[in-house]
């Protein structure tokens, strides 16, 4: 995190500004945006917070501080003080890997990519690579595309083809409300509340719990509703499923990436830590719980330490526990933001009910509880519709979202056991109901159990396999479907948003390609669309499996990228 200042404090934010955390290198991978972080974390944090903390040019234990505060306020200056890191830093950085020499046909260029995939800087990878037109279907190039590979989040683009195939791009989950008694003339109503939970993600983009749950106070307010008495019961019945995807590993759950899915959603349920020094070393640190108070128990052991020392922190919450436990140090007047998980989505949305509620006018008398198993509301519901699944896609695919590809499949599996016949026999939880839908999905395009196997839906577990040849059958399926434009401007776009905003920055690739990335420790792939200079659409799939290497600024990210970007760059024709 490289930090930034506001005007007030000094806060953390993804650097480059808003990246997805589903972006960052992956670990025992160079990442040059990680380096500059340490270079200004070594180099000037200590100058930098306290200037902050004294808002100038003070403490730095020479006699000329008063002079340059007047002179060169601290704000004025932090442009030219991180381009000055930036020039000092990335010289260090290893180069990008060449481009491939240029090919005017088709067998040249072949040449290069086998070439690229046989030196690379990882000789112990195990690679998969398909490339085809995506028109007739053609194998243009092709390695190991029947081996079966790990392919981290290009899982996205299986549960999200599933889901826009089974319900269409215009359907809309929804979160229905119910009220037993009547609203008299001072607009009390005789409670409770009750809210059943339909998997929606209010989010959409916002943390103001006023703003993302809206459209519910906005109903109770078009009821002339001011207070409810008897509290609120919130309906979790709608999905039945565990909490976190089968596989996915149990040190990961504290993280903000690995929430707990089920059918309440709040501000992606998530929460952030801010964590400041004291004013003195020996202080003890001191915490806030954002973008609301409760969502979840903090233990600060933290103490506060000399600028000129590092900051170590440390975040543990055990699987199953609902505190979050911060050790190790922080430099004195210094901050930092930590992004976690709540341990229960439906208790965090019934504190986010409650806060919204107080927002737009209207009291809620009594506690916010979960129904009890059968238990069943005395009145009709009324649905609030949520986004569009198209926009869901979007929200999911660009930026990577575990939580959302989670919920897709969670919703396939819901959907399939309410139209379940009673001759049915027990499918297990919508989990397991999801990824039998998909197995389903699969064969109906040739793809069978031997050539892709999931057992969850966001591409976290390890134990998600695939073939590329199956992910490119896929991606020429669903560019035939009806809801084929949907899944492809959900995509990322090459140099333009999402996990690609930073990758095909310039060039034919920029704006051409539309890929899904998958990124685990020792895993990378890619997979998407891309148009040739020879006008010739391709569809491509490239994963690789222990990429580990001692080489410097080696990465996988890199290699992949210089191979598509050779395909974008082709001019000639393809194999007919």
């Amino acid at each position: 995190f490289l930090p930034c200042y506001d005007g007030a404090e000094v806060c953390s934010r993804p650097f480059p500004a808003c990246l997805p955390e589903s972006q960052a290198a992956p670990l025992g991978q160079p990442n040059p945006w990680w380096i500059l972080n340490r270079w200004i974390l070594t180099v000037f944090e200590p100058l930098m917070t306290d200037c902050f903390a004294r808002g100038g040019w003070t403490g730095w234990g020479f006699p000329f501080g008063p002079v340059v505060r007047t002179l060169f306020p601290m704000r004025a200056l932090i442009p030219l003080l991180c381009l000055g890191v930036l020039v000092a830093a990335f010289p260090r950085v290893a180069a990008k890997p060449p481009a491939l020499p240029a090919a005017a046909h088709w067998p040249e260029l072949a040449d290069a990519l086998r070439h690229a995939i046989d030196s690379s800087h990882a000789p112990g990878a195990s690679w998969g690579v398909v490339v085809a037109n995506a028109d007739s279907g053609k194998v243009w190039f092709a390695t190991n595309q029947t081996h079966l590979l790990v392919p981290a989040s290009n899982t996205k683009l299986f549960s999200v083809a599933l889901a826009l195939a089974h319900f269409g791009p215009d359907h809309r989950f929804a979160t229905d409300l119910a009220i037993p008694g009547a609203t008299d003339a001072a607009g009390t109503t005789a409670g409770p509340l009750w809210i059943r939970g339909g998997g929606v993600p209010f989010l959409a983009g916002t943390t103001d719990p006023r703003r993302s749950l809206a459209p519910l106070a906005a109903s109770l307010s078009a009821r002339h509703v001011r207070r409810i008495t008897g509290g609120a019961v919130l309906d979790a019945s709608w999905i039945e499923a565990a909490p976190h995807g089968s596989g996915w590993n149990w040190d990961d759950l504290q993280e903000a990436y690995a929430p707990p899915v089920g059918p309440f959603v709040w501000n992606g349920n998530a929460a952030h830590v801010l964590i400041r020094g004291g004013t003195a070393p020996g202080q003890p640190a001191i915490a806030r719980l954002g973008p609301i108070p409760g969502l979840i128990d903090v233990d600060v052991r933290a103490v506060t330490v000399a600028t000129n020392q590092p900051t170590r922190l440390s975040f543990r919450r055990r699987p199953g526990e609902t505190r979050l436990r911060i050790d190790g140090s922080i430099r004195a007047n210094g901050s930092h933001t930590e992004h976690v998980s709540v341990p229960d989505g439906t208790h965090a949305f019934g504190l986010a009910l409650r806060t919204a509620l107080e927002a737009e006018g209207i009291r809620l008398d009594g506690p916010v509880r979960v129904a009890a198993p059968g238990e069943n509301v005395p009145a009709p519901w009324e649905p609030i519709p949520g986004p569009a699944l198209s926009a869901i896609a979007a929200d999911c695919l660009k930026p990577s979202d575990n939580l959302l590809a989670q919920l897709l499949l969670l919703q396939v599996g819901a959907d399939a056991r309410r139209h379940a016949s009673a001759a049915d026999p027990d499918a297990g939880d919508d989990e397991a109901r999801g990824i039998a839908a998909l197995a389903g999905f699969l064969k109906t395009m040739g793809i069978s159990g031997n050539e892709a196997s999931f057992e969850e839906g966001s591409g976290l577990s390890r134990k998600n396999v695939v073939s590329p040849a199956a992910t490119v059958r896929l991606l020429r399926h669903a560019r035939r479907q009806p809801w084929g434009k949907t899944y492809l401007d959900a995509l990322p776009v090459g140099g333009i948003d999402g996990t690609l905003a930073s990758r095909f920055s310039a060039g034919p690739a920029r704006g051409n390609v539309r890929a899904k990335t998958g990124s685990l420790r020792h895993v990378q792939s890619l997979a998407g669309y891309v148009a040739t200079a020879g006008g010739q659409p391709l569809v491509f799939a490239v994963c690789v499996n222990g990429f580990q290497s001692e080489a410097a600024g080696a990465s996988a990210r890199a290699e992949i990228d210089r191979l598509v970007e050779a395909l974008a760059a082709f001019p000639g024709r393809g194999p007919e």
